[in-house]
């Protein structure tokens, strides 16, 4: 429906009928069976009347008033967009195993339904209107005008009145509040039942070709909605997107501005950089000798010395040098091996003079 809103007709104004089927009918076959049925035992002609049903399995209660009476009530301009029921429709069950009666009270209406063991439909319903106070003396008149309606000696029934508290819609079904109040002890439990959107649809009096017909237009506003609800996400998007553009675009308008306002001075820096680079490969150069010679001198006993020292492609160094003899070069040369800048050195052209040694020693160190 269009609205979240019910709209229910005093009970007493309304003739009822338990139907039993025979067999399993689909929705279009049950409701012409129920319209047959209507007819054949109805006073007034179908077209007079506006009728529904409430079923549960094979068991239908079958409940119609006329026009007349409906309209005296109500204007036809209220029934559209919104669900219209009797006041006895209430979403209560009879869950013992044996024949019960409840009493449901809507404002001045008060309605005595009788249920089969276990039954979730009643199969009898007699209501009154009454402005007197709900008491204990009213349910027992109530009880004795029921068992002679539903021509009964006794029925069950315990002195507790159901009301419906509050009903909202929830999507594709009814949410129902109802409050149970026992006149006896003054105890009070309330429950929370819920109603598919179809059975209020079977339950509503109205047209069937009226509720087809809003059930299709609902459909199609449903739908409706959805698609303007993803087209607005859609259109939400894709302003953000060309907000992101165009702010991008901006940004990068901004940062080319800023970076044509810095090439003077980046161009300045570079050209600082290339400077500094060039002054350190200078420094490097100059000062590579001297790292070189103090490696070779870390190890050098005191009795050997250098006569010279030749540098060779800023790695490799050509020392001539005296030590006391031999071993005293193989011990040196040996412990600059074990430095971990060199990657090689060699002897070569040892000679012996004067009780000295010459030699000459070619070191590589790593690049």
């Amino acid at each position: 429906m269009g609205n979240s809103s019910l709209i229910f007709i005093p009970g007493e104004l309304f003739f009822t009928q338990s139907v039993a089927l025979a067999e399993k009918l689909h929705a279009k076959e049950l409701e012409a069976f129920l319209a047959l049925t209507l007819e054949s035992s109805s006073p007034f002609p179908l077209d007079q009347l506006y009728w529904g049903y409430w079923r549960d399995g094979a068991h239908v209660l079958l409940y119609a008033i006329s026009q007349k009476k409906l309209f005296e009530l109500v204007d036809s301009k209220a029934l559209v967009g919104t669900h219209v029921l009797p006041s006895f429709f209430a979403p209560i069950v009879n869950d013992v195993d044996h024949a019960a009666t409840q009493c449901v009270v809507f404002g001045k209406s008060l309605s005595m339904l009788y249920f089969e063991p276990l039954a979730k439909v009643p199969s009898k319903v007699f209501s009154f209107s009454t402005d007197q106070k709900i008491d204990e003396a009213l349910l027992d008149l109530a009880r004795q005008k029921a068992e002679a309606f539903f021509d009964l000696n006794s029925m069950f029934f315990e002195k507790r009145v159901w009301s419906i508290v509050q009903f909202a819609r929830e999507k594709q079904h009814f949410t129902f509040t109802l409050a149970n109040r026992h006149l006896v002890n003054g105890t009070e439990t309330t429950i929370v039942n819920k109603v598919d959107e179809h059975i209020l649809y079977q339950a509503d009096i109205r047209p069937k070709s009226q509720l087809i017909a809003e059930k299709k237009a609902f459909g199609k506003n449903a739908l409706l909605n959805k698609a303007l609800g993803l087209s607005a996400v859609f259109l939400f998007l894709l302003l953000l997107g060309y907000a992101g553009l165009f702010a991008g675009k901006l940004f990068v308008q901004k940062q080319q501005l800023q970076f044509e306002a810095q090439a003077p001075r980046v161009k300045k820096i570079e050209a600082q950089d290339a400077l500094v680079t060039k002054i350190d490969g200078i420094i490097s150069e100059n000062f590579r000798p001297f790292e070189l010679l103090e490696v070779l001198n870390q190890d050098r006993p005191t009795t050997l010395y250098f006569l010279s020292s030749t540098l060779e492609n800023n790695h490799r160094v050509e020392i001539v040098g005296v030590a006391q003899n031999i071993n005293e070069v193989n011990a040196y040369r040996q412990r600059l091996l074990t430095s971990k800048d060199l990657s090689s050195a060699e002897l070569d052209r040892v000679e012996s003079a004067m009780g000295k040694v010459t030699f000459n020693l070619y070191v590589n160190f790593k690049k």
